[in-house]
């Protein structure tokens, strides 16, 4: 999460191919058309986000209005754990929390989508 390291997201997709990606858009946000999002992304260079958001759209193009902003949504959250490899951050975090916890102590985990709650 830290944008001085790691790969950025436009790097990500030019880099990753079809397989890759309709996995990474189905686990990571649950997308319905990964697939499709997948083929029209991979290989792709992005300058730009608005370029991106753009290509999602532009992949089914005869979605509603809502349902394509959702699933512009799902793409972004999904690059952005891939980037970030938040899984692998919260696993670790998961490892190492009882030895941060007094004895007795109790931790609370709040979770805000379906990817982190399949542990």
């Amino acid at each position: 999460m830290n944008p001085q390291r790691g790969q950025p997201a436009s790097i990500f997709l030019q880099k990753n191919r079809f397989r890759c990606l309709a996995a990474l858009f189905a686990e990571n946000a649950d997308e319905p058309h990964a697939c499709v999002y997948a083929a029209a992304l991979s290989g792709k260079v992005f300058a730009t986000t608005s370029s991106l958001t753009t290509a999602i759209r532009a992949a089914l193009p005869r979605l509603k209005k809502d349902d394509s902003d959702l699933s512009v949504r799902r793409v972004f959250q999904a690059l952005r754990i891939a980037v970030n490899d938040e899984f692998s951050a919260l696993d670790t975090f998961l490892r190492n929390m009882p030895a941060c916890l007094n004895r007795g102590g109790r931790v609370a985990i709040l979770t805000f989508h379906s990817g982190e709650d399949r542990g």
